[in-house]
């Protein structure tokens, strides 16, 4: 079986995305690590730099150091903060709109 081309939307409807810039993290819940950490596995394997993936999630580049440098430990660390941040506003959206409209006060 041909697997689907990923820069074709036809072939993308009604799969889930392999790219976790598109991810739903609160869709999967406790799963959204996991899925992460392989998809950044992946990509690591097929030679993407932690900057790559990091501009692929989103991630706004760290701040360089003093010598105008960003190592791979400064991408690790944002992007593990940016994603906590997305995971902890679905968190918060979801609990809200779980509250409904009628308990805004």
């Amino acid at each position: 079986m041909e697997k689907p081309h990923r820069d074709n939307p036809e072939d993308r409807r009604g799969q889930l995305s392999d790219d976790p810039a598109d991810l739903d993290v609160g869709a999967f819940g406790e799963q959204a690590d996991d899925f992460i950490a392989r998809a950044i596995t992946d990509a690591l394997a097929e030679g993407m730099s932690w900057a790559q993936i990091g501009a692929r999630l989103g991630v706004p580049p760290p701040a360089p150091d003093h010598d105008d440098v960003v190592s791979d430990l400064d991408w690790q660390e944002a992007i593990v903060a940016h994603e906590n941040a997305r995971a902890a506003r679905r968190r918060y959206d979801d609990r809200h709109r779980a509250d409904g409209p009628e308990s805004t006060p």
